[in-house]
């Protein structure tokens, strides 16, 4: 019993380690399992609820997708059509950006961070609406 009771420890202070190395999953997580029990909890709260339709995970799994062709398609018209700039992204830009002072670094990854985010937002609603028949 002692040996399976320093396991069970074992096992929860790798899992909070590797939580506290690795907390960009932790949103993952939560979201996972806030879908998962929130049929039960709708329930609780409305015993006539309905409860989510396994299709309504398409639409961040298509904007994921959409994004990463997007990204591809970018990146290809850089390398044909402006092929100086896409040098300068791969081989000046680390250098430039290590030169600027704090609050412009955080200036310039907060607004990668939230572009990228708005573009993966944007690509979402463009999937529902793809995804979704109009009403008539």
């Amino acid at each position: 019993m002692i040996k399976f009771i320093q396991w069970i420890k074992d096992e929860l202070s790798f899992i909070h380690a590797s939580l506290i190395k690795y907390n960009e999953y932790v949103p993952l997580l939560v979201s996972v399992l806030v879908f998962w029990f929130s049929p039960y909890l709708l329930r609780i709260l409305d015993p006539q609820a309905g409860v989510y339709d396994a299709g309504i995970l398409q639409l961040p799994i298509t904007a994921i997708i959409s994004y990463g062709i997007f990204q591809v398609v970018v990146w290809m018209t850089m390398r044909v059509n402006w092929l100086s700039i896409r040098q300068y992204f791969e081989n000046g830009f680390i250098n430039d950006f290590n030169r600027l002072t704090a609050w412009q670094k955080i200036t310039v990854s907060l607004s990668i961070y939230f572009l990228s985010l708005y573009a993966l937002v944007l690509l979402c609603h463009a999937a529902a609406g793809a995804l979704v028949p109009a009403a008539k």
